[in-house]
């Protein structure tokens, strides 16, 4: 019973790191991603390819914001 116990609470621990990890590592793709955007508004660009640009910014900032806490 208690190693079962104890096996269970180390399963539990290491799928919160998993997760940790994993959070981690889309925040970082998010934030590269942004900054790509945001390099590229720094240069010339069309109308069309800046509303673009801006609603991809908008949907990439809502997502850090619900996943980089």
């Amino acid at each position: 019973m208690r190693t079962a116990f104890l096996t269970a609470l180390l399963l539990a621990a290491f799928h919160a790191d998993a997760g940790d990890d994993a959070r981690e590592r889309e925040c970082r793709e998010l934030k590269e991603q942004i900054e790509r955007i945001h390099a590229r508004r720094r240069m010339g660009y069309s109308a069309k390819a800046g509303r673009r640009m801006k609603q991809r910014l908008r949907e990439l900032e809502k997502r850090r914001a619900r996943a980089c806490r």
